[in-house]
C-alpha cells in the first residue's frame, strides 16, 4: 500500500489514473486472496516444486518485505527478474524510473538479498518495436492477457 520508509507518491502521468493507462479493464470478477501477498508470496514459493522465478511488475516493496522476514525462501528463488532504473530519461522524474523511485530502500533490499537478480532500465522498453499485425492479432484474441498486451502495445 506504501513504501517502506517515504510516503507514497503517485504517477498518474505515466500509469494513469487506474495503475493500467487508463484502458478501461473491466473490474476483477476474482475475490482476493485471503491473506496479505507476503504470506502468498512465501506459501507459494516455498512450496513450489523447482525454484521460481520473480517477475514483480510493480515497486518492491511486498517483494523486500518477504525477503527480510522470510528469508529462507531465498532458497527456492532460481531468480528475480524486473524493470528498474533508467540510463537515460526517467518516467518518474527527469532522471527516475517510478518502480525504484517509488520505493529506493525495497530496491536496495532485493539488491542486496544474494538471489540472482536481472534488472532491465526503463530504456530498454522506450522502444519496443512489435509488428502492427502481431498487435492486431493480440488485440482481437479472445484471452484477457493477450488482449492486454495488444492494448498496451497498442
Amino acid at each position: 500500500e506504501r513504501p517502506l520508509i517515504e510516503a507514497p507518491r503517485s504517477a498518474r502521468h505515466v500509469h494513469g489514473h487506474d495503475g493500467m493507462g487508463d484502458l478501461g479493464l473491466p473490474a476483477p470478477r476474482r475475490t482476493p486472496a485471503d491473506v496479505d501477498a507476503v504470506t502468498l508470496l512465501r506459501r507459494e514459493i516455498l512450496a513450489s516444486p523447482r525454484p521460481v522465478t520473480l517477475v514483480p511488475t510493480a515497486p518492491l516493496t511486498n517483494i523486500a518485505l518477504l525477503l527480510r522476514t522470510h528469508p529462507e525462501v531465498t532458497r527456492n528463488i532460481g531468480r528475480i527478474v524486473f524493470m528498474g532504473g533508467a540510463a537515460g530519461a526517467g518516467n518518474a522524474s527527469p532522471v527516475a524510473e517510478f518502480n525504484v523511485w517509488h520505493d529506493p530502500e525495497a530496491a536496495a533490499i532485493l539488491l542486496t538479498a544474494g538471489v540472482p537478480i536481472t534488472m532491465y532500465g526503463l530504456d530498454v522498453f522506450t522502444r519496443v518495436v512489435v509488428p502492427a499485425a502481431d498487435v492486431r492479432r493480440l488485440r482481437a484474441s479472445a484471452e484477457p492477457g493477450a488482449r492486454l498486451a495488444g492494448d498496451l502495445l497498442a
